[in-house]
């Protein structure tokens, strides 16, 4: 009988359902892993010490722990230990060093082949160097660049010097923990390019998200009066995304769409203050929480998806997941950031708040278009994201660095 590869993945947040963002690719990754005869693979997810409906989501994984983060109540010791520990703040949230020693013991003990940690900052709980005296391989999935999120935040109303010290701490810590690792594999390639640069590595490379394939296809109802957002108002690229839309695209009137009756539906759970915040527009449904299948529904059925994203690293889930049922879908420069696709573009692109309205608009009007752009997606989607070659480089990489 063939010896199965041991795997173990550290995640830093829990990966129940409702799922969302990056935990959609990590799900998938890990189910794909987790139904392959040769792989024996287990899960460490942070900030939780409940499993909640985890062992539903990802039934066939060997063993799933959880760990809770005790992050510091009081605000005073929180800023004196920022101030005195030259580490991101992230970092010194985590409080690792209690758990550091005992996940450590574990995966010698177990003697797992390879750690995967998805995000740099959760290899805290480990000690790399043991990893690397025991010739275990280290994976570090960066499913974004930290430093360049920072530098971002530099164009909003925010504490300048606390966005410029996290810069610096950022661009230090990265640097330092991404040379330890055997192989890092980074979900969109302008951040590869950044990070190789930037940090000299050369134990790093692009592979695109893995994603299922979606069985469902929109369905383009011509009934349809609203179009969509997927996302949380809770995370700052979102927010900044749906304010810019209102204020600078819409002007803040959503008659400027369609007939000037047409709705923007935003899903996700939202704060009673950005709630607030947010009745002075008109036009807007906050649909909360749904569950999978009425959160697909109102997905298919809309006339298209917005992804007006205009800071944040890493590649767009949110986008990916319009393109895999095939919603025709209008995006920003950024938000496109870190797709590749050759010859005729799978999503619009509105370069400027005019080009961004017009094409809504284009969408919102012409039902042909409207359809030529879902059967791009669809079809792209699949042949990138979804298919058979994308998650064996996968699994090659991780097993052993391959990369083809």
């Amino acid at each position: 009988m063939e010896k199965k590869h041991k795997i173990l993945e550290i995640s830093p947040f829990t990966l129940s359902l409702p799922l969302d963002g990056g935990k959609e690719c990590i799900v998938e990754r890990i189910k794909y892993f987790a139904n392959n005869k040769n792989i024996d693979i287990r899960l460490i997810t942070l900030n939780t010490n409940n499993i909640g409906n985890m062992k539903e989501n990802l039934f066939n994984l060997s063993d799933i722990k959880t760990i809770p983060i005790n992050k510091s109540k009081s605000k005073i010791t929180s800023v004196l230990k920022w101030m005195l520990l030259n580490k991101p703040k992230t970092i010194i949230d985590f409080n690792a060093v209690g758990y550091r020693e005992k996940i450590t013991n574990y995966i010698l003990n177990e003697k797992f082949e390879v750690v995967v940690f998805e995000f740099p900052y959760t290899t805290e709980f480990v000690d790399l160097k043991k990893l690397k005296t025991n010739d275990i391989r280290i994976v570090i999935v960066a499913h974004g660049v930290e430093e360049e999120f920072f530098r971002e935040l530099r164009s909003l109303d925010l504490p300048q010097f606390i966005i410029d010290v996290e810069t610096k701490r950022w661009n230090k810590y990265e640097k330092k923990i991404l040379n330890l690792a055997d192989t890092v594999i980074g979900i969109a390639p302008n951040d590869v390019s950044f990070l190789r640069e930037n940090h000299e590595l050369n134990n790093i490379y692009y592979l695109p998200p893995y994603l299922k394939k979606e069985n469902k296809f929109w369905v383009d109802n011509e009934d349809s009066n609203y179009i969509i957002f997927c996302g949380s108002l809770s995370f700052l690229p979102n927010y900044h995304g749906i304010k810019w839309f209102l204020d600078k695209v819409c002007q803040g009137d959503l008659t400027c769409l369609g007939n000037g009756k047409v709705k923007l539906k935003i899903t996700g759970k939202i704060s009673e203050k950005i709630k607030d915040e947010f009745s002075k527009y008109k036009n807007i449904d906050f649909t909360g929480y749904l569950s999978d299948e009425d959160l697909e529904k109102l997905m298919l059925n809309a006339k298209c998806s917005i992804v007006p994203i205009l800071i944040g690293s890493g590649i767009k889930i949110k986008l990916l997941k319009s393109l895999s049922y095939g919603i025709p879908t209008i995006t920003t420069m950024h938000g496109a950031s870190g797709i590749i696709y050759d010859g005729q573009e799978p999503f619009y692109i509105g370069k400027n708040e005019s080009m961004f309205l017009s094409l809504t608009n284009l969408l919102i009007n012409n039902r042909d278009k409207r359809k030529i752009l879902s059967k791009r997606a669809k079809q792209f989607f699949e042949s990138v994201y979804a298919s058979e070659k994308n998650i064996k480089n996968w699994e090659n990489l991780i097993l052993d660095g391959r990369y083809e």
